[in-house]
């Protein structure tokens, strides 16, 4: 749950730089369906697939239709400095741990480098995405001693509290 809430707290924040959102459409298959009984169904005389007080609606179409469904799509180069940086790297581990396990350790690296220590605007961002990268992979110890550190040195309340989020999530 927390890490639902962490998620979205993250990004409903101001847009980062480099990001870019847009409506789009995608065709979805969808079945229609007839209209529902109008007679609904209840316990005393139907059993425990009952539906009272709700019509049910048994008359699902068996064939799909292709119908165009709108959405927001968002892209972004995820910047070192961001609070998503880690995001899509953490689901493609749970994914597939075994293709996107170099990529999460290259990741790590980069955010210990001296690149992205010049370059970010908030070296406690860098230090909780290492965190969170080395956790997923099996790093706990270290991962812990990062969150700590967020947790005591963190600029930021919104930090501290990202901080304390992780390590409640042990």
């Amino acid at each position: 749950m927390a890490g639902i809430l962490m998620m979205t707290v993250c990004l409903a924040r101001s847009p980062a730089q480099g990001v870019r959102a847009w409506l789009d459409t995608a065709p979805i298959p969808t079945y229609y369906e007839a209209p529902p009984e109008t007679t609904p169904t209840f316990e005393p005389l139907f059993g425990v697939n009952a539906v009272y007080p709700y019509t049910a609606r048994p008359n699902g179409g068996e064939k799909a239709a292709s119908r165009r469904w709108s959405k927001i799509s968002k892209t972004a180069v995820p910047d070192v400095s961001s609070e998503d940086y880690a995001f899509p790297l953490l689901a493609a581990l749970r994914l597939n741990t075994d293709t996107a396990k170099s990529a999460a350790e290259a990741a790590v690296l980069k955010l210990r480098g001296p690149d992205a220590k010049a370059n970010a605007s908030s070296k406690d961002v860098l230090r909780w995405n290492e965190g969170l990268l080395l956790r997923e992979l099996g790093k706990e110890d270290e991962a812990m001693a990062l969150f700590e550190a967020g947790l005591k040195g963190a600029a930021s309340a919104w930090m501290q509290y990202l901080n304390l989020l992780a390590i409640e999530q042990r």
